[in-house]
């Protein structure tokens, strides 16, 4: 199966990837996000929560541009 979609955006290439950097406005977005610290302009901390039928997980995710996990 191959799905595709397209959409155009309303925005410059930089007005859209200043937006996406920005976490204050895009983890409220993400259902069972919650933002817990802006470390800089391009690195922040967040929990996730994730339910998958009766097993629920949640995360603490560092995001950042270029993170790679340790």
């Amino acid at each position: 199966m191959k799905l595709e979609h397209a959409f155009e955006v309303p925005a410059s290439p930089e007005q859209t990837l200043a937006l996406l950097l920005d976490a204050q406005k895009v983890v409220p977005c993400m259902p069972g996000a919650t933002l817990k610290e802006v470390v800089d302009d391009t690195t922040w901390k967040a929990s996730m929560a994730v339910t998958l039928g009766p097993v629920g997980m949640q995360f603490l995710v560092d995001v950042g541009e270029g993170h790679v996990p340790p």
